[in-house]
């Protein structure tokens, strides 16, 4: 399937606290996360097939992207961890299964590290996982280095959202999402270090052996994802999921993601919280 074009009208936002946030739908709840660069606009076909399936979804707007943009993101994964519950508190939701692709996937992973009360499953695909998995996380400080050093940070997030998607991914990438990278190079030379400086711990992971966890890696993708994911499922108990995709699932493959997510509702949801 091909990215959502130009011509998909901006899912509405409305303020929730800090940052803003699409909400929309009834049933269990998913809060989809973007990552770096690619914002949220990226995870509507996703978001739409949630809702079509009989899900609640939540996307938040990060500090510095999209409605979001005149936040100041946080400084740490904490922080980042910390607006996402307040996005939670703000729209009446006590947990979520939280679904996120790359630095997306990042984030949902401290989630459950940090909150896990607040987390009623996880989604990751392509996380960083910092020296546990030493040639990604070789790969990241490489590119949170070029990022640093471009002389126009558009054209840097550019350069780092190409490198990230590949060949075949980046080539899914439309005009609308290209300008919104660059537009984002700002936030994105602010945070992306933030995330190879996320280095969880085998024990932090091991407190995720009872959660619902979903390690996520493309078909596509290369060998160091491929190595990373494994990490995930050796010390946190996940459950391998092999999408059609590359790096950019929610581009490449909006559907599997959302299949992915919802499945994991099915398991993890309580009565209380379906509807």
């Amino acid at each position: 399937m091909s990215a959502p074009s130009s011509a998909v009208p901006a899912p509405a936002t409305i303020p929730h606290g800090r940052l803003a946030a699409y909400t929309e739908g009834r049933g269990p709840v998913v809060m989809l996360v973007h990552g770096v660069g690619y914002g949220p606009l990226t995870l509507t076909a996703t978001a739409r097939a949630l809702v079509d399936a009989g899900a609640r979804v939540i996307v938040p707007h990060r500090a510095g992207y999209g409605a979001s943009e005149a936040a100041p993101p946080a400084r740490d994964l904490a922080g980042q961890v910390e607006d996402l519950v307040e996005v939670l508190d703000a729209a009446g939701a006590q947990r979520a299964v939280w679904a996120g692709v790359s630095g997306g996937a990042t984030i949902a992973l401290a989630a459950g590290i940090l909150r896990p009360g607040r987390v009623a499953g996880l989604v990751l695909h392509e996380p960083a996982l910092g020296p546990l998995a030493a040639d990604l996380h070789a790969r990241l400080l490489g590119a949170a280095s070029a990022v640093a050093a471009a002389h126009d940070p558009g054209e840097g997030a550019l350069a780092l959202a190409a490198a990230l998607g590949g060949a075949e991914g980046w080539a899914r990438v439309g005009p609308a999402t290209r300008l919104a990278i660059h537009a984002s190079g700002a936030v994105v030379r602010q945070e992306i270090p933030l995330f190879p400086g996320f280095a969880p711990t085998p024990g932090e992971l091991a407190t995720l052996r009872g959660v619902a966890v979903i390690s996520s890696v493309g078909a596509r993708s290369g060998p160091e994802r491929r190595d990373a994911g494994e990490v995930l499922v050796r010390l946190a108990g996940a459950v391998r999921a092999r999408p059609p995709s590359g790096h950019l699932l929610q581009i490449e493959a909006p559907e599997a993601f959302a299949r992915l997510a919802l499945g994991l509702t099915r398991r993890t949801t309580t009565p209380e919280e379906d509807g």
